[in-house]
């Protein structure tokens, strides 16, 4: 046969015109083998296609060829076997990288009633393999390890047969340690630890370059950078600083700042604050919070809230990286405030009291309550309670400032009579002798306190009997009013010395 080539746009034209008359794809009978091959560059693939009752072509991806003896497209060379009952067609492609995902079709038409059938190959050509993923990590204070993962490869074809690895400092990139490491058979990734004491120093960065080799060639290197970590400084005295920013009604905020100590750009470092005070009773109360550092600052600084000014407050700083651990503490000292108590002072009227209650810092909070009713709020210092029950009433207050609480209780006499609680002299006893005098009194009720006041001077508390001495000659007079009762009911005792 003669090697021609039909110009594609005629070789359609015919074809069309041979489906759209006969509508049938049924009577030739093709045959290819292999449907699809895989070989590496530089080495050649087989197809071969058989073709019953008809004739047969080849067509590359959209080139069609006439059958020939010899005749060469795209590196691929095609011969015919011809026989009476149709042909077997074979072709051999070059493994170069430009045939790689090369379709492959054989056509037939039928000798009789012209109808067409094709059957489709692929032929794949394995190049060399992709650049390996690379990673790094930090295993401890004097290993480190790189890892990388297999790239693609075709089984059998283009195995990988190992890998070249380069390893320099950047500071020193002409002292470089090579080695290779064979394709691992167990799994797809590989690792590769380096120590500390055979390529370089603390901090100092390092670079892996990672290269794969299959029987078609070498990848492109990919490197990545790492380096050995630096344990961080020990801890000093002024680590952390700590500054008061305000103190306000006993409650302080502080500012705190930590120098970071030297660490490699590359580990993995955390700070966490840890803040406790503890109060009078030795009870504990702490949070933390993490410092996060920005940028390249040698500091970090938070501010810290809702301290109490009277305790003692302890801020440590934990250092966590791939080395261990380490801690950075100061304590700072309560800020001399006074403690916490409480002092109560009373008005009572008829059935109604008022409440006075007093601390001796600044509190947050102060609740107030009589009997065994709801306590109400009375931080202002002043509340009332009125249509309270003859008898005794006991009052509660309790108060609290940071974490420190302090509670005060007083029990006063209520009722609705005054001559309840009148006081008066026990059968008239007001006995002098010299310059002392002693006067015995009682009152209606059960008053548990009394003033007393001689003359025009102060009020002071008393009981009876009440002692007096030194008193000068002349006319006096002692007035006596118990605690819980109006003014009005004070007992006036005139005597002489």
């Amino acid at each position: 046969m003669v090697a021609f080539r039909i110009p594609r746009g005629c070789i359609y034209a015919v074809l069309i015109v041979l489906v759209c008359q006969f509508n049938s794809f049924a009577g030739a009978e093709i045959t290819v083998r292999p449907a699809s091959q895989t070989v590496a560059q530089g080495t050649t693939a087989s197809f071969s296609c058989e073709v019953r009752n008809g004739l047969g072509y080849w067509v590359i991806n959209e080139t069609w060829v006439l059958p020939s003896v010899d005749f060469s497209v795209y590196g691929i060379a095609i011969a015919i076997d011809e026989r009476e009952d149709g042909a077997t067609l074979s072709i051999v492609a070059e493994g170069r990288a430009s045939n790689n995902n090369t379709r492959i079709t054989c056509v037939s038409v039928d000798n009789e009633d012209f109808s067409v059938d094709q059957k489709e190959a692929y032929l794949l050509v394995a190049g060399p393999p992709a650049a390996p993923r690379v990673s790094f990590r930090v295993v401890n204070s004097t290993a480190i390890a790189f890892s990388w993962e297999t790239p693609f490869f075709f089984p059998n074809v283009s195995d990988i047969l190992f890998y070249t690895l380069s390893l320099y400092s950047r500071a020193r990139s002409q002292d470089r340690k090579e080695w290779t490491v064979s394709q691992s058979t167990s799994g797809v990734s590989h690792t590769h630890v380096v120590t500390s004491d055979a390529v370089a120093t603390a901090c100092e960065q390092l670079v892996l370059e990672v290269s794969a080799t299959n029987v078609v060639g070498t990848s492109p290197t990919r490197s990545v950078t790492g380096g050995f970590p630096i344990v961080p400084a020990e801890a000093t005295n002024d680590q952390p600083e700590v500054n008061i920013r305000s103190s306000s009604n006993g409650v302080v905020t502080a500012e705190v700042t930590f120098k970071l100590p030297r660490v490699c750009p590359y580990q993995s470092t955390k700070y966490t604050l840890y803040v406790k005070q503890i109060s009078s009773a030795n009870v504990a109360q702490s949070r933390q919070i993490e410092l996060i550092p920005a940028g390249k600052q040698n500091a970090v600084s938070t501010v810290v809230t809702g301290l109490a000014s009277n305790l003692n407050t302890l801020f440590t700083v934990l250092v966590q990286s791939e080395t261990g651990e380490l801690q950075f503490s100061k304590m700072v000292l309560k800020q001399n405030l006074p403690v916490l108590k409480l002092a109560l002072s009373t008005v009572v009227k008829g059935n109604a009291i008022t409440v006075y209650p007093k601390p001796t810092v600044a509190v947050e909070s102060m609740f107030c309550r009589v009997l065994n009713f709801p306590f109400q709020n009375c931080s202002s210092g002043q509340i009332s309670f009125n249509g309270l029950p003859d008898g005794e009433v006991v009052i509660q207050v309790v108060a609290k400032s940071g974490i420190e609480v302090a509670a005060s209780n007083v029990t006063v006499w209520v009722n609705q009579n005054i001559n309840f609680c009148a006081p008066y002299l026990n059968n008239n006893m007001v006995t002098a002798s010299g310059g002392d005098v002693s006067v015995e009194f009682s009152s209606s009720g059960r008053p548990s306190e009394y003033n007393c006041a001689l003359d025009s001077g102060s009020s002071t508390p008393c009981s009876s009997p009440f002692k007096l001495k030194n008193i000068a000659p002349g006319r006096h007079t002692l007035q006596i009013l118990p605690r819980e009762c109006p003014s009005s009911r004070i007992l006036s005792v005139p005597f002489t010395v």
